[in-house]
């Protein structure tokens, strides 16, 4: 059995409270953290890095960031020695005021999810 790198995972958002307009945006911000002394290299099925979904109060998926998207089918390899951020950015647009949680994940081979964070947010 091959062990989990000593990795942690966290998401800020750029507020808690956004304005419910037609342009409204969440930018959000993956953090990958490396607790050892040693980097370790992350392996990836596709380009794609990372992924993120917006859940409502009921708990369902009102918002795919990769839903539609098309990434190239490589192997990607990515280095982590210290920490690495990604930011993400996701449309508030088609949604109606209330409570939301978001959750953004590496999408490694493995356990799905394994590495990811959430915030929750409110839309007024």
């Amino acid at each position: 059995m091959e062990s989990q790198p000593d990795l942690s995972t966290d998401i800020e958002l750029d507020r808690d409270v956004y304005p419910a307009s037609s342009d409204a945006q969440i930018h959000a911000r993956l953090m990958i953290r490396n607790e050892s002394a040693v980097p370790v290299t992350l392996t990836f099925p596709t380009g794609q890095i990372y992924d993120l979904e917006i859940h409502d109060g009921d708990g369902n998926v009102v918002y795919h960031w990769a839903q539609g998207k098309v990434f190239p089918r490589m192997v990607t390899k990515v280095e982590i020695q210290f920490e690495k951020a990604y930011s993400i950015t996701a449309p508030l647009s088609h949604l109606q005021p209330g409570r939301y949680v978001v959750q953004a994940w590496l999408t490694l081979e493995g356990p799905v999810r394994a590495y990811s964070g959430s915030a929750r947010f409110e839309l007024k």
